[in-house]
Parts: C-alpha cells; sequence; structure tokens
C-alpha cells in the first residue's frame, strides 16, 4: 500500500463527517431510514426466551414475588398458598420491581448469567422512566443503534479516506437485518457494538491528530478523543465480557498507530497508549473476579458454543455466520434460497475486488499531503491511520479463534459474540468496490449490496408479520376462558423463560385466570395433590418449548416421553381428563366428563436466530 502519510506538513487537514450540507443530509435520511427499520423490526417480535433472562436481572424474578422465601431461595414451585392470581405475575414487569445495582449484581452472580451489570443496570432505568409495554421498552436499543451509526461513520471516515464513504458504509449498516436485530432484542451486544465502534474510531481519530515532528498538532482533540477511548472502552467490557477480545484487538491497533507514528512522537505515542491500558484496566478491576468466576465455571457446562471433540470442519459454520451477518433470518427464512443465491454472486464478485483494494494503487493520491480538492474532504487525509487500522483488522476475529482453541468452544462462529466483526465486513465490502476507477462499477456494486440488505430487513418483517404466533394463539385460548377458576400451569426450563409467555397473556387481556409455575420435576407431583385443585373449573399446563430446545441437549427434559402418561395417570386419580395439544394456533376445548384440561406441547414464540 502506498506509504506517503500527511504528517509531513504541519497539521492534518480535518475531514471530519459532516462537514458539507450535502453529507449531512444523506446522514439524517440514512438515520430516518434505520428508525423506520427498526420499528418496523421490533414490532413483529414477541419477548424471546434470552429476554426473559434480561428481565430476569432486571426486575425482581417471578419466584421472588410469590414465595416467602424470596429472591435468595427461589422455589421450584410458585405455589405459596395455592394459585396466585395473574395479576400477580404481571407485578414482574412492573417498574417498581426494577433492581437496584446490588441487585442486579446478584442476579448476575449466578453462573448461567454471563454477562456484566452495565446494560441491565441500563435497561431498568429506562424502565422506570417509560415502563415496559410494547415498543416502549426496546426503544433503547434503537437509540443506542442510532449512536452506533455515529460512531461507524466517524470510524469509517478514517478507516476509508475516500468521498462519501463514510455516508455509504453507515447507509449498508442502517439497512443490515443482522445489525436491527442485534438492536432491537433486549440484549447487552447492541451496547457492546455501540462501544467498540466508538472506542475504535475514537483510536483513530486521537492518532490522527499527532503532531508531525515539527508541528504542533490539535493537543486538545487529542486529549478528548482519548478520554473516548478510554470511556467506551469501558463501557464495552462492563456490557459484555466477549469486549475483552475487543479491547486487546485494540492493544494491537494502538501499538501500530504508536510505532508508525512521526518520530519524535512515538515515545509519547506509546506511553498515551499505555495509559489508556492502565485506565481502561483499573476501571475493569473490580469485575475482573467476576469474569474469572463465570469462565471457570462455564469450561466445565455443555453449552451450545462447545464444539463437537475432533470437529475441524470450519468451512460450513464459517458459511453461516457470514450467512447470519449479511441476512440474519433470511438466511434460514422462505426465501432463503433466493438471498443465499444473491449473497453467493455478490460475494464472488466482491472478494476480487477486496483483495486489489489492498494493492499501493489503493487510496494513490490520498494522504500524499496535498491539500483537499473542493467539495471532497476526503483527498488531504492521512492514510497512514486507516493503514494500520486495516493492518490489526485480522487480529479482531483471530482473537476469537485463539480464544475458541484454548477453550473449546465455537464462539467465532456465534455472531453475537463476534459481533465487533460485523462492521469491519460493512467496511470491507465498501472499500472493495469503491476502490474501483469506474465511476458506474462503484456504483452498481455498492447499490446491489445496500438493496440486498434493504430486501432481507423487509423480507423477515414481511414474513413474521404473516407467521401466526403460539404464544399469541394459546394467549387467546386463556382469554376465552379467563375466569378465577380456570387454573394455568406453566413450565420451563428457566422461571426466566417465563418473561415472553407472560408478556403476552398481558397483551391478550388475560387477567383473571389463576397461575403457578413449576418446573418438569415438579409438575407431576403438584399435580398429584389434586386436593390442591378444589374449586377449579378448567386445568391447562403450558410447556415453553424452551425446556425442549435448551433442556433436551443436556438430557434435562422429557416431555414427549414420560411426563404426559404421568400426567395422564395423576389425571385419573384426580378424578379429570387431560387433553394433549401440540400447538399450531388451535384454541379449541374439548369438554368431557370430570375437570377439562389441556396440555400444550412444545409452545414457542416466533423462531428467532438472529444475533446468535
Amino acid at each position: 500500500m502506498h506509504n506517503g502519510d500527511a504528517d509531513a506538513h504541519p497539521g492534518p487537514v480535518d475531514t471530519s463527517p459532516g462537514s458539507t450540507p450535502a453529507r449531512t443530509m444523506v446522514v439524517w435520511a440514512t438515520l430516518v431510514v434505520y428508525v423506520f427499520l427498526a420499528v418496523a423490526y421490533a414490532s413483529v417480535w414477541e419477548i424471546q426466551h434470552d429476554e426473559g433472562f434480561s428481565f430476569d436481572i432486571t426486575v425482581a424474578r417471578p419466584g421472588a414475588l410469590l414465595s416467602e422465601q424470596g429472591a435468595a431461595g427461589v422455589p421450584d414451585v410458585i405455589w405459596p398458598d395455592g394459585p396466585a392470581p395473574i395479576v400477580d405475575l404481571y407485578a414482574y414487569f412492573d417498574a417498581d420491581n426494577a433492581h437496584d445495582f446490588a441487585a442486579t449484581r446478584a442476579a448476575l452472580g449466578d453462573a448461567t448469567n454471563f454477562n456484566p451489570p452495565l446494560y441491565y443496570v441500563l435497561l431498568h432505568v429506562w424502565i422506570r422512566i417509560v415502563g415496559n409495554d410494547g415498543l416502549g421498552v426496546r426503544v433503547l436499543g434503537i437509540l443506542i443503534g442510532l449512536v452506533s451509526l455515529l460512531g461507524l461513520r466517524r470510524l469509517a471516515a478514517r478507516a476509508l479516506p475516500l468521498p462519501w464513504a463514510a455516508e455509504i458504509v453507515v447507509l449498508m449498516m442502517a439497512c443490515a437485518p443482522w445489525f436491527h436485530a442485534v438492536s432491537t432484542f433486549l440484549r447487552p451486544y447492541g451496547l457492546a457494538l455501540c462501544a467498540a465502534l466508538w472506542a475504535t474510531a475514537a483510536a483513530l481519530e486521537w492518532h490522527h491528530r499527532l503532531p508531525a515532528r515539527d508541528g504542533v498538532g490539535d493537543r486538545r482533540a487529542r486529549r478528548r478523543w482519548f478520554v473516548v477511548f478510554v470511556v467506551a472502552s469501558v463501557v464495552g467490557l462492563l456490557s459484555v465480557y466477549h469486549a475483552m477480545l475487543v479491547f486487546a484487538w485494540h492493544g494491537v491497533l494502538l501499538l501500530l498507530l504508536s510505532l508508525s507514528a512521526p518520530r519524535g512522537r512515538r515515545m509519547g505515542a506509546l506511553g498515551a497508549a499505555a495509559l489508556a491500558g492502565l485506565l481502561v484496566a483499573l476501571a475493569f478491576l473490580p469485575w475482573l473476579s467476576d469474569l474469572l468466576g463465570h469462565l471457570s465455571s462455564w469450561g466445565e457446562r455443555v453449552h451450545f458454543s462447545k464444539s463437537a471433540e475432533g470437529d475441524t470442519d470450519f468451512a460450513r459454520p464459517l458459511g453461516l455466520l457470514l450467512g447470519r451477518f449479511a441476512l440474519a433470518e433470511a438466511f434460514t427464512g422462505a426465501a432463503r434460497d433466493v438471498f443465499r443465491m444473491a449473497l453467493v454472486v455478490l460475494a464472488a464478485l466482491t472478494y476480487p475486488w477486496a483483495v486489489a483494494s489492498f494493492h499501493a494503487r489503493f487510496l494513490a493520491g490520498v494522504g500524499r499531503g496535498t491539500p483537499p480538492a473542493a467539495g471532497e474532504p476526503g483527498r488531504g487525509l492521512s492514510a497512514r491511520v486507516a493503514r494500520c487500522l486495516w493492518w490489526s483488522a485480522p487480529v479482531a476475529p483471530g482473537l476469537v479463534f485463539a480464544a475458541d482453541q484454548v477453550r473449546g468452544t465455537t464462539d467465532l462462529f456465534i455472531s453475537k459474540y463476534c459481533f465487533f466483526v460485523l462492521p469491519l465486513l460493512v467496511l470491507l465490502v465498501a472499500r472493495a468496490w469503491l476502490s474501483l476507477s469506474t465511476r458506474l462499477m462503484r456504483t452498481l456494486g455498492v447499490a446491489a449490496w445496500i438493496a440486498l440488505l434493504l430486501a432481507a430487513t423487509i423480507d423477515i418483517v414481511a414474513e413474521r408479520k404473516r407467521e401466526p404466533s403460539e404464544f399469541e394463539a394459546v394467549a387467546a385460548a386463556l382469554a376465552e376462558h379467563d375466569s378465577a377458576d380456570h387454573l394455568v400451569v406453566v413450565s420451563s426450563l428457566r422461571q426466566g423463560f417465563l418473561a415472553p409467555f407472560l408478556a403476552c397473556l398481558r397483551d391478550a387481556g388475560v387477567d383473571q385466570v389463576q397461575v403457578a409455575y413449576a418446573t418438569e420435576g415438579q409438575l407431576a407431583r403438584l399435580l398429584a395433590e389434586s386436593a390442591r385443585l378444589r374449586g377449579m373449573q378448567r386445568l391447562s399446563l403450558v410447556n415453553y418449548d424452551a425446556s425442549l430446545r435448551h433442556g433436551a441437549a443436556r438430557g434435562q427434559s422429557d416431555w414427549f416421553g414420560t411426563v404426559p402418561p404421568r400426567l395422564r395417570q395423576s389425571a385419573k386419580i384426580g378424578g379429570w381428563s387431560l387433553e394433549t395439544r401440540e400447538i399450531g394456533g388451535s384454541s379449541g376445548y374439548t369438554e368431557v366428563q370430570g375437570l377439562p384440561a389441556t396440555l400444550y406441547m412444545g409452545v414457542n414464540h416466533k423462531a428467532f436466530n438472529g444475533p446468535n
């Protein structure tokens, strides 16, 4: 790559994004497009089981609300003095039950909750302000997404010092369905992505303003971006523990930036980088023991990120990862064949240009110390910081791969764990096509990628809008028999999974039924106590499918095996009948002699694998 630097002249040319009215208008239009798509995306999904964990950490656990044992000893069965009114469980969503900081950390002390506290504290503050009904609870993630796009624009302006490159990159990300998924769902990866983008941009901005050997540079701006880097890094580390790998990559990036600084400035740059790392480490130090404890406990657990022993086939999971990043749910949706073919064709066309873009002719004329041409604020930008970013970029996924080899996991192929790779891929795609000398080819290549990402997002929204919700079907059935003599028993692997179903019942207006919660092991015993069912005229049992998807792999779920026979035996002893329904939208009941009972097996929310 060309080695000329803009540092040969006294001070860097100001190429900050948004320096022209036209570019500013494009950015505002892009943000409007993002918000429109994000709201549409959020409106077609229920709360998911992972978001149940978010509620579990953010607000009081449902068991703690109904049990005398309290949060420290949540029982397997929510049945203190008999069934509880459903409205008592709706208090689970009440902002008044939001955890304080200490309770949030205590909830995260569970080895299964593998995240730091920052996002959950932020979420429970948000819930106290806006509540948690409907779309409002998801607005926080959408706002974080807006901040992420602004950070990406700043990053792209340094990584791709070409006219309109930053605006094109932001538009691509704003249309990307995976970005909407990670921003919309109530999980901390959106905040971690936002922090990673701003920390990376800050590192480049900070070093872009280093003075030449005989110059003074912009000391105030350097200090400002130094602070932004430290704060963003701390935010990322306190959002998800996988941000530790981003921080390690930034260490390599800062080392390259410092070593490539003008002579006479390198020792100062290395010292500043060391100071930044020390400040971030000190801020994270109180949580280091938590991280080590989680790593130790999870190292022994059978988890979905564990790889099969001896499995060395990386081609298929790598293809799934890239497909997930590009298409999210459209990669496995009804039109998956069309989208996959389009993705393969575009990727095949992009690859050679991406490789060629690293030839010395790329950025030719950029960074030679020439003043910017009118209307082209990127022409005078130093190429030094851009080169350092691209040289260090492979370190980011490489660190995830190295960690996988040490721990025997496959986190590299789980998109939410390597969330920071998506912006690098978008930057690489833009770089590949914008490096071409023919304007028509540049335009067609960029437009094709934007069209694919936008079409995937629209297809996901349209398909999920049409898809019937099993939660909603069961909720509608319960609403038809919403009375105080109707007992609803819900079973799932963890109480945190109860949140999505409760939210659906609340939205359906169910407010009279009596509710109990039981794990699979307690369910048969609970129903065998037929005396507790006195006064009940109807019984419904709902098995949330998370027990099957997450428990069957661990040998902890046997719903389709021994549970139904045990329940039928209990029904016979108790003098009531049991009807089994594998739910697919059915909401009818069969009235039979005795107590009518319906077992809804395998009930699940709409399928979702976007940021996974």
